[in-house]
């Protein structure tokens, strides 16, 4: 989207709410399709605004699907924003309580949720796998 993006760095505004909600129905029919040909699918996305698990209410009822919640502290959270140092990260990190105020408040039943403060980029995609596979 280039005309009318939200960008980080203002408050939280419906039309972002919008926004997350469009890329969200476009991540869910991209899964299905890839999941309809055997392909197993990755979502990557973050838990705001509070209605989260509404948006993504369609794939969630899918049983095919599994939720995992990656959940590292917000100490270490913050130090990966700071190794990172990307173009927004600065106002990012100071968002990272607002972004725990909704994961905490989030309803987690069903979700498998791990702590991967501490966890390497495979050592976190080998717990994953452990954890989702039948």
């Amino acid at each position: 989207m280039v005309n009318g993006i939200e960008l980080p760095g203002g408050s939280w505004t419906d039309e972002a709410t919008r926004q997350f909600q469009w890329a969200r129905n476009t991540a869910i029919y991209m899964a299905q399709l890839y999941a309809n040909q055997g392909v197993d699918v990755v979502i990557d996305d973050v838990c705001v605004p509070a209605e989260f698990a509404e948006h993504y209410g369609p794939l969630f009822n899918d049983p095919r699907a599994r939720m995992v919640l990656l959940l590292p502290t917000a100490d270490a959270l913050i130090k990966r924003l700071q190794n990172r140092a990307g173009p927004y990260d600065e106002f990012l990190i100071k968002e990272v309580p607002w972004w725990y105020s909704y994961l905490y408040a989030m309803p987690m039943a069903g979700w498998t949720v791990l702590d991967s403060s501490e966890w390497t980029i495979e050592q976190t995609f080998n717990e994953v796998l452990s954890r989702i596979e039948p």
